[in-house]
């Protein structure tokens, strides 16, 4: 017994917070907690004072007593982050003059503040992405664990692939205008442009790599079946990727394989070999646009954040 829970302390608190993106710390700490109070109230109903009742009353007593503390180490967390977060709910309240009815809020109609909020737009989600300080802001919410109320959590696969695609789009559009000497017609102009303060992705900026190297790179890492850090992409979307890999790639799709040789294709052809410059600029254009909307259902709740106003206070300073 004592091996085991020195075992599971050990386990949770080697695991840093920053890098549980599946809660199994806190999962491991809350058993822990709860084991330990499950064993001392059995020891002190069944040892300590055991002898003065019958069987009955232990259990009745273990059973209270037992239900009595999870619900206190449910609640002093809860009342804590209310007693530490009210005044900043207070404050947001008064500011945005909205009043707390039941499950309901109902803001009332205030000239000024509409005409403040029509005059000063609020940076979209393109625009905040754009800046490294709203970047790293958002990364920090995605990690802090308020995706809970999401139905499908925006993992950290999802952000650092946006991030790794952004750059490899950026490059590929580079030098496709050094080589045209002519602009590029990009229809979806700057809006995947990240700021150059963020960290540089290996892949991406690796000089001796080729685009079409760096391209199943990073296919390989977040799109294929089984990658290391993979994302959640539609069925038709992945295997649309995973076949530009080369056939002896380990994570080439088999069954396309036989598929190709049933219907007597070409298997020794490299689909990037018929690929124009312009084609690698555009090529994770679909994956970027997915993982965007799957980033848009979380930046609506980072927008209700104190760290979000108060990014918006510094970038869109209130006129006196």
């Amino acid at each position: 017994m004592v091996f085991h829970v020195f075992a599971l302390t050990i386990f949770a608190y080697m695991i840093p917070k920053y890098k549980d993106y599946f809660g199994v710390r806190e999962e491991a700490i809350a058993a822990l907690k709860f084991g330990l109070t499950g064993n001392a109230i059995y020891f002190l109903v069944y040892v300590v004072i055991g002898h003065q009742m019958d069987a009955f009353t232990k259990a009745l007593v273990f059973v209270m007593s037992s239900l009595g503390v999870v619900f206190s180490v449910i609640m002093i967390p809860t009342w804590w982050v209310l007693r530490k977060q009210y005044p900043s709910i207070e404050s947001h309240l008064r500011k945005v003059n909205a009043h707390i009815l039941g499950l309901f809020v109902r803001q009332a109609h205030n000239p000024t503040l509409s005409f403040h909020l029509t005059d000063t737009p609020l940076p979209d989600l393109f625009n905040l992405l754009k800046d490294a300080k709203g970047f790293d802001l958002f990364m920090e919410h995605l990690f802090s664990g308020s995706l809970l109320y999401v139905n499908i959590k925006f993992a950290s696969e999802n952000l650092l692939c946006y991030l790794e695609l952004c750059q490899y789009r950026a490059i590929a559009k580079q030098k496709w205008k050094e080589k045209s000497d002519m602009d590029v017609m990009d229809p979806l102009g700057d809006n995947f442009v990240l700021s150059a303060e963020l960290p540089q992705s290996s892949i991406v900026n690796h000089n001796q790599l080729s685009d079409e190297q760096k391209a199943i790179a990073l296919i390989d890492k977040y799109i294929a079946t089984g990658a290391q850090y993979e994302v959640n992409l539609p069925y038709d979307m992945r295997m649309d990727f995973m076949k530009l890999l080369h056939l002896n790639h380990p994570r080439y799709p088999r069954h396309l394989f036989q598929q190709q040789r049933n219907e007597k294709q070409n298997t020794q052809n490299n689909p990037f070999e018929q690929m124009a410059p312009s084609n690698f600029v555009f090529l994770f254009d679909p994956v970027l646009k997915e993982l965007f909307q799957l980033m848009r259902q979380a930046y609506s709740r980072f927008r209700t954040t104190i760290a979000y106003h108060n990014y918006v206070e510094r970038v869109h300073p209130a006129q006196p």
